[in-house]
């Protein structure tokens, strides 16, 4: 996935602000157009070297990591060893590989030094970041295009949903027919086990119509994950994620409380898919010897993931709020209390701001548990087990 300067043979890569191939060695631009000559002489190897199939097939360089086992095509022009999965300097060449071309492509819109600070903005909002973390290397940020499966699907379903009406007295239990059919178009199913489901849904939505007919050049200077799933192997999740929106749009149409689906009689059909690439950009870094990633949707700047906190000083802190706290209070309570469970209004106003701190807590307990699982998600750690599972050998339709 290398394309050459016309005019000095060196690596073009194309640039973000100016949407043209740029060569940073003689400083060139040059339109899509102008290297399209170039890209149709490497189309016409990879014909050549088509499978029997006929599949629509380009060459690629696959660099494997030794410590996730993430595999990525890598152009001529990324000069980092760093996985961009784990973040071990492990990344070593493996093979050239024949691998189905997209269809379609999304370039980057973002720049790095956007992404860059995209994440600095939100390491400076956390007070608990370890300063090892806020420091981050910029050359661990690394742009890779995500491959996904976009589908076309058909949905109809006959429903029966339970609902609540009324209330008091008037309260009573009422069923609703609902029939409606629908087409969803492009849904999107990313199709690399590297990243998981919840982190790739997270990183949506992509702007579709923005899609461009694929070509080599948007690739140059950027990595690119091998897809590892199949259409055929996504069919159930897309049939699941339409029934989910199919379900939640039906249920809306309901004027009532509780609602629930008693009975459905579903047909679907899988219309079309069509391969496509998504960009994102990655940053990995390591603390305490255990490997996050963040991401920035390379389109629309979305960021998904959770920084590590610094526990030690969360606990300082919660000790010394507590102890400002209880210093405060008991004063406070010795002086009011004995008058306040005297009277009745003094006792409910007591039973009000007891049930207010227990809320308080509630909510801090909750919020810590955000975190977690946030951080949990951004633990590239749950990424290299999905890497260790992939699959080779898809079929596709």
């Amino acid at each position: 996935m290398k394309v050459n300067c016309p005019s000095c043979m060196a690596s073009l890569v194309y640039d973000v602000s100016s949407g043209k191939m740029e060569c940073k060695f003689c400083g060139c631009f040059f339109d899509l157009a102008d290297v399209a000559d170039q890209e149709a002489k490497e189309a016409a190897k990879e014909a050549e070297k088509a499978s029997a199939q006929d599949n629509d097939t380009m060459e690629c360089n696959i660099y494997s990591c030794t410590a996730c086992g993430a595999e990525l095509s890598v152009n001529g022009v990324e000069a980092s060893t760093f996985c961009a999965y784990c973040g071990q300097p492990t990344i070593v060449f493996s093979r050239v590989s024949q691998e189905l071309k997209p269809k379609w492509i999304i370039p980057f819109k973002v720049k790095k030094e956007e992404a860059v600070e995209t994440i600095r903005a939100r390491f400076r909002q956390g007070m608990f970041v370890p300063k090892a973390v806020k420091n981050f290397e910029v050359e661990k940020v690394h742009g890779i295009y995500i491959p996904y499966w976009l589908f076309d699907t058909y949905y109809y379903d006959s429903q029966i949903i339970k609902g609540t009406v009324g209330s008091g007295k008037y309260k009573s239990t009422k069923l609703f027919k609902r029939v409606a059919d629908c087409e969803f178009n492009k849904l999107t199913l990313d199709a690399s086990s590297n990243l998981n489901d919840e982190s790739s849904q997270r990183l949506e939505p992509f702007e579709t119509e923005e899609l461009k007919p694929f070509e080599v050049a948007y690739m140059s200077g950027y990595y690119a994950d091998c897809f590892d799933q199949s259409n055929k192997d996504l069919k159930t999740v897309a049939i699941k994620r339409t029934k989910e929106l199919f379900d939640g749009q039906m249920l809306a149409t309901v004027d009532a409380r509780d609602c629930k689906i008693e009975s459905s009689d579903p047909k679907f059909e899988v219309k079309h898919t069509d391969y496509a690439l998504f960009p994102a950009w990655f940053m990995t870094f390591r603390y305490m010897d255990k490997p996050y990633t963040m991401l920035v949707n390379g389109q629309t700047g979305k960021l998904v993931g959770a920084v590590p906190f610094d526990k030690k000083k969360v606990i300082a802190t919660f000790i010394s709020l507590f102890a400002l706290f209880g210093i405060a209070l008991v004063p406070l309570c010795m002086m009011f209390v004995p008058a306040m469970l005297e009277d009745e209004d003094g006792i409910k106003m007591l039973i009000c701001i007891f049930a207010g701190l227990i809320w308080l807590v509630k909510q801090g307990i909750a919020n810590l548990h955000r975190i977690q699982v946030n951080e949990k998600l951004t633990s590239a750690s749950q990424i290299n087990e999905f890497a260790h599972k992939r699959q080779h050998g898809g079929i596709y339709e």
